[in-house]
C-alpha cells in the first residue's frame, strides 16, 4: 500500500471563472499528476492536445499550464507550428505556467519556445538526479505567489533541471533552492541519512561518478517570472502541481490568481471550448471491458510485487516509485500508475454508467491488455536478470549499460537506447496515454 505522509490533506479551493488549459502530449505521468493536482484544488481547467492547439483553441483561454515530462519531445511534438500559436497566444496576453519539464519547453533552447532569455544550466555544473521534499527561500515574499503561505516554504521536486538565466533584467527570481526538506534525495541517496552516518560526499562522488553534494544548489533559481510580449510567464522546477499536499496548491492557486490579474478578460461563449467531444464513436463500458480492466489490475499489481518482493522498489508516495539505482524506475512507475488509474476509473464507471467519445477506444483498449501482459512479461525477465546481476557482481549495474548482454539487449527492446522513452516501452506508454486522456475529457465533459 502507498504510503501517506505530506500527500493526505485536502484544500477546498473557490471555484474560479476563468479558463486554463493543461496541455496533455508528452506528459505522461506528469500529466496525469498535474490532473489530480488541479483536480484536489478545485481549480477548473480543461485537458487539450497538440491537436487542439493547431485548431486555434488556445483563443478560448487564459492560461496555459504544460506539466512536466521531455521537454524536447514536447517541443517536437508540437512542431513549428503549434509552438508558434502558443508564442503568439503568450505574446497577445495569455499566461503561461509551466513545472519541470513544462518549464523547460519555455526556455531558449531548441525545440523550445524562447519566451524567456534563460536556458539550462550545463549538467557539469549542476545537481544532477535529485528529487524530494526541498526548502524554498522566496526572492519576492510579497508576490501574490505565497500569499496565505507561511514558513517553512517546503515544497518538491523530481528530477528537475536548472536555470541559465541569460538576461537578469529581463526575468524576475520567485524563489531560490535554500535546504533539503523531507525525504530530499540525490540519486538513490537520502540527504540527511548521508549527512548523519554516510561520511563525506566526496566519497559517493568517487563512486557514482557525478556531483553529489546539494551545496551546489543552494541559492540556485527555482521559480522565475518574466514578460512575452503582453503575456506572463511562470517556470517552475519545482512542482506546485504535487496532488494532495496543501501547501503546493495554495501556491497553485494564487499562482493561477496572479496570472488570470495579468491577462485581458475574453468574451467567449460559456460551452467547453472543444468540439471534439461530440464527435467520435460512444463507447458505454460493458462487461468485456470491464473484465478485461480486472484482468490489466490483476497484472499491474503482479508485476509490482514481483520487484517488491526481490527489493527492487517501494512507493515513495502514493503516485512515485523508489527503486534500486540502476533500474528503469521511472518508465515502471509510469506504466504502474497510470495503469491503475485506467482501470480504477474504468472499474468505477461500470457502477456509473460511464462512456467514451473516441473513434477506436474499445479495440484499442483490449488491444492495450495483450500488449501490457506481453511487456510485464518480457520486463519480468529483465527484472529477474537486474536483481542477480547485483549479487553476482556483473559490474557496475546503470540504466544503460552493464556487463551483461542479455540485459543490455533486453533493455535496448524494451525501452530503446536512449534515456529518453523508446523502445516497446514508447508504443505501450503512447496507447495507454491516449486511452487515459480519452475518459479523462469525457468524464469532465460528458
Amino acid at each position: 500500500m502507498a504510503p501517506s505522509g505530506p500527500f493526505t490533506k485536502i484544500l477546498i479551493i473557490n471555484t474560479m471563472q476563468r479558463k486554463i488549459a493543461i496541455l496533455w502530449d508528452e506528459s505522461f505521468l506528469w500529466g496525469l499528476i498535474a490532473y489530480l493536482a488541479f483536480k484536489s484544488a478545485h481549480i477548473p481547467f480543461e485537458l487539450i492536445s497538440t491537436e487542439d492547439v493547431l485548431n486555434g483553441t488556445l483563443e478560448n483561454f487564459d492560461i496555459l499550464m504544460v506539466p512536466g515530462g521531455w521537454a524536447t519531445q514536447k517541443g517536437r511534438k508540437l512542431g513549428k507550428t503549434g509552438k508558434e500559436e502558443i508564442r503568439e497566444f503568450i505574446k497577445c496576453g495569455g499566461g503561461f505556467l509551466g513545472f519541470c519539464g513544462g518549464a523547460g519547453l519555455a526556455l531558449d533552447v531548441p525545440d523550445g519556445l524562447a519566451l524567456l532569455p534563460v536556458r539550462r544550466k550545463k549538467a557539469e555544473r549542476r545537481l544532477i538526479n535529485f528529487s524530494g521534499g526541498v526548502f524554498l527561500q522566496p526572492t519576492q515574499p510579497y508576490h501574490h505567489m505565497w500569499k496565505g503561505i507561511n514558513p517553512p516554504y517546503e515544497f518538491f521536486v523530481w528530477w528537475p533541471s536548472q536555470f541559465e538565466i541569460e538576461d537578469t533584467t529581463a526575468v524576475r527570481i520567485l524563489a531560490s533552492y535554500q535546504s533539503a526538506g523531507t525525504d530530499f534525495r540525490v540519486s538513490d541517496l537520502n540527504v540527511e541519512d548521508i549527512e548523519c552516518w554516510g561520511g563525506k560526499w566526496e566519497r559517493w562522488e568517487s563512486i557514482y561518478g557525478i556531483t553529489l553534494n546539494p551545496k551546489v544548489l543552494w541559492g540556485e533559481p527555482s521559480i522565475i517570472e518574466g514578460s512575452f510580449g503582453k503575456g506572463k510567464v511562470i517556470l517552475s522546477y519545482v512542482h506546485l502541481d504535487t496532488p494532495m499536499h496543501m501547501r503546493s496548491q495554495l501556491a497553485l492557486k494564487n499562482t493561477c490568481e496572479y496570472l488570470f490579474d495579468s491577462c485581458p478578460e475574453k468574451i467567449r461563449d460559456t460551452k467547453s471550448s472543444l468540439s471534439c467531444y461530440e464527435m467520435g464513436e460512444i463507447v458505454l463500458l460493458d462487461a468485456e471491458i470491464i473484465e478485461s480492466a480486472s484482468r490489466i489490475r490483476k497484472a499491474v499489481n503482479g508485476f509490482y510485487e514481483f520487484g517488491y518482493r526481490n527489493l527492487l522498489w517501494n512507493w515513495r508516495n502514493p503516485w512515485l516509485l523508489h527503486w534500486k539505482r540502476g533500474l528503469r524506475g521511472l518508465e515502471y512507475t509510469t506504466l504502474l500508475v497510470m495503469s491503475k488509474e485506467l482501470t480504477s476509473r474504468i472499474l468505477k464507471g461500470s457502477k456509473q454508467k460511464v462512456t467514451v467519445r473516441c473513434n477506436g477506444w474499445k479495440k484499442k483498449f483490449l488491444r492495450l491488455e495483450r500488449e501490457i501482459k506481453s511487456f510485464f512479461e518480457q520486463a519480468t525477465n529483465l527484472l529477474g536478470k537486474e536483481r542477480f546481476a547485483l549479487d553476482n557482481s556483473l559490474g557496475p549495474l546503470e540504466k544503460l549499460s552493464s556487463n551483461s548482454s542479455g540485459i543490455n539487449r533486453l533493455r535496448s527492446e524494451l525501452f530503446g537506447q536512449k534515456m529518453s522513452f523508446g523502445g516497446r516501452y514508447r508504443k505501450l506508454i503512447k496507447l495507454l496515454d491516449d486511452l487515459l486522456f480519452a475518459i479523462l475529457r469525457c468524464e469532465d465533459h460528458g
